[in-house]
C-alpha cells in the first residue's frame, strides 16, 4: 500500500523534492520523469535501511568516484557505473569528463559518438568506455580490446594514464591519442 505517489504533468511518477513514492513499510522511491533517479542521493532508500543510487534508471552513483551504488542494510557494497557493476579497484580507476562536460555530451546530436568516461581492465586487456546512447537509454557502455590501440609511430598507449578529452571526442592513454569515434566504429 502507498502512501505517497507524485507524478509530473505527462502522468510520469516524478518528484524533484522527496520520494515520488513512499511505500507504508517506509520504502522510498525517488523519480525523474518516469525513471527511478535521485542526483541528491539514493534513488532507493528501504525501511531496512539499504540504499540504492540511479541515474536513468540504471545503477549508478551521479558523483563518480563516490562510493558504492549499492549499500545493503547488512553492510555490503556494490559498485556500478551506469548500470554495469565492477570491482571497488576497477570503479576507483574509472575516468571521466567532468559533470558539466557531461550534460553537454549527452544532450548533443552526436552523443552516441562521444565517450564520456572509461576504466582499463589489466588483466583481461580491454576497456570499457561510456557513451550517450539513443533516446530510449541515455548512456551506454561497451567494451572493446587495448589490442585496438595500436601505433606505428613511436608513440604508444599508457593503459595506466586514461583520460578523455576534447569534450568526450577524444580517448587518451598517457600521450597516445584516438577519436572517439574510430573507436565506436570499430565496433560496427
Amino acid at each position: 500500500m502507498y502512501k505517497i505517489v507524485k507524478y509530473n504533468q505527462a502522468g510520469n511518477l516524478h518528484s524533484e523534492e522527496g520520494p515520488a513514492v513512499e511505500y507504508l513499510n517506509g520504502d522510498k522511491y525517488w523519480y525523474y520523469d518516469g525513471k527511478l533517479q535521485n542526483l541528491h542521493g539514493p534513488a532507493y532508500e528501504a525501511a531496512n535501511g539499504t540504499k540504492c543510487w540511479y541515474f536513468d534508471a540504471n545503477l549508478h552513483r551521479w558523483t563518480f568516484n563516490a562510493g558504492p551504488a549499492v549499500e545493503t542494510a547488512d553492510g555490503e557494497k556494490h559498485w556500478y557505473l551506469f548500470g554495469t557493476r565492477f570491482t571497488e579497484e576497477q570503479y576507483n580507476s574509472s575516468k571521466f569528463l567532468s559533470k558539466d562536460e557531461i550534460f553537454i555530451a549527452l544532450n548533443s546530436q552526436n552523443r552516441d559518438k562521444l565517450i564520456i568516461g572509461g576504466l582499463v581492465n589489466k588483466e583481461k586487456k580491454t576497456v570499457t568506455l561510456f557513451c550517450g546512447g539513443n533516446c530510449n537509454l541515455l548512456v551506454k557502455s561497451f567494451t572493446v580490446p587495448l589490442s585496438i590501440f595500436s601505433s606505428s609511430t613511436e608513440v604508444q598507449p599508457n593503459f595506466d594514464d586514461l583520460s578523455i578529452v576534447d569534450n568526450g571526442q577524444t580517448i587518451k592513454f598517457g600521450t597516445y591519442e584516438a577519436s572517439a569515434e574510430s573507436v565506436i566504429d570499430y565496433l560496427q
